[in-house]
């Protein structure tokens, strides 16, 4: 009996401390009595009578603790650990969302990241450096050539070319239009013609110049003494003979009136006793017994000496009755004569039986003698003596 009486003391005695046990961490105790071990992903502390399940945005590592997600991570409801957002994606703790076109998301990221300028994302994983002669603006997922007419210094600014600029599409700087090409605009570059002259920077092929000539469209060079060169010339043309071509001629001009011309690059003034008719290639000389100024340009211009005239090519003495000066024949005044060769109208007398007057060096009239007077000739009067 007294066994019995023991035995249920004993069992009552272990039911009351069962009870009055509380369920230890990391368990969870249904009936408060029984422990069963935690789950993983759930939260048991001590006293749990079911276990919880680790809740979306944070992680339990343990079944003893419970921690918040960081913010570039992704904890799902259970986790035990925090998952670091996947390439190609953000996530913000309990949500995880695609990145999208023209944006950058590296593992881990809490944002979407715009693709910087300069650069372009052919997708979410991959940021590239844009190259030179292309253009990324923010957001780019490839990148642009830079444009035609523009040009790209980097690869964030594109620049309009300036008239007379060839840019073609890709451009990092603003040329000049090469020398021998035109460019009508900044996308065109034509090859000069022959005989047009393009220097650089044209925007239009130009005519060579007149008293120019180019051998090709990059050279425009003045046509030299000698030669003619007009508008449009690719080379230089000889003067003809008997013309005159200074430098830079565009047309052949006559060797000049009183001048002469011993080759196509000299024009000579007429040296005196000499005459030069235009066209001259020498000069013509005076005939016998005449002169002339430097200049002359006819026979005409040589004179003869004083007292002759000039008959074709040749000086002849001036008749008796005349005076002759600068080619002219010229009759003696009414009343006068005078010998051949007379120079002037001193040279000129009053006829015998007549005077003239002292002082009238022309005699432009002579006197009868007068009674008792003998008057020989020209002024001379002797007195009869009767």
């Amino acid at each position: 009996m007294l066994t019995d009486t023991i035995m249920r003391a004993l069992l009552l005695l272990l039911a009351v401390s069962t009870v009055s046990a509380v369920c230890p961490a990391g368990s969870f105790c249904p009936d408060s009595v029984t422990p069963f071990p935690c789950s993983a992903g759930a939260y048991c502390p001590a006293g749990t009578t079911a276990e919880t399940l680790c809740p979306s945005g944070s992680f339990c590592a343990t079944t003893l603790s419970i921690a918040t997600c960081s913010a570039a991570s992704m904890c799902p409801a259970g986790s035990t650990a925090q998952t670091v957002c996947p390439l190609q994606n953000y996530c913000a703790k309990t949500v995880q969302k695609a990145c999208g076109a023209g944006y950058f998301c590296p593992n881990g990221s809490s944002t979407q990241t715009l693709c910087s300028a300069g650069a372009y994302c052919p997708n979410a994983t991959v940021q590239l450096p844009c190259s030179q002669g292309s253009i990324c603006k923010p957001g780019s997922t490839n990148q642009s050539a830079c444009a035609g007419g523009a040009f790209c210094p980097n690869t964030t600014t594109q620049l309009a070319c300036g008239s007379g600029d060839y840019c073609p599409p890709g451009s990092t700087s603003d040329v000049d239009c090469a020398t021998g090409y035109f460019c009508p605009n900044t996308t065109t570059k034509l090859p000069c013609a022959p005989g047009a002259y393009c220097p650089s920077g044209s925007t239009n092929q130009s005519t060579c110049a007149t008293g120019f000539y180019c051998p090709n469209s990059t050279t425009q060079l003045p046509c030299p003494a000698g030669s003619v060169c007009a508008a449009g010339s690719t080379g230089q043309t000889a003067c003809a003979v008997g013309f005159y071509c200074g430098n830079g001629s565009g047309v052949q001009s006559a060797c000049a009136s009183g001048f002469y011309c011993p080759n196509a690059s000299v024009q000579l003034g007429c040296p005196a006793n000499s005459f030069c008719p235009p066209s001259s290639t020498n000069i013509t000389a005076c005939p016998n017994q005449t002169t002339s100024a430097a200049g002359s340009s006819i026979l005409a211009h040589c004179i003869c000496t004083s007292g002759m005239y000039l008959v074709g090519v040749q000086c002849i003495t001036c008749p008796a009755g005349s005076q002759c000066q600068n080619n002219t024949v010229t009759a003696c005044p009414q009343g006068t004569t005078s010998l051949a060769g007379a120079a002037s109208y001193l040279d000129c007398w009053c006829r015998q039986g007549t005077v003239g007057s002292t002082t009238n060096a022309s005699y432009a009239s002579c006197a009868p003698c007068s009674a008792g007077q003998f008057c020989p000739a020209d002024r001379v009067v002797v007195s009869c003596g009767c």
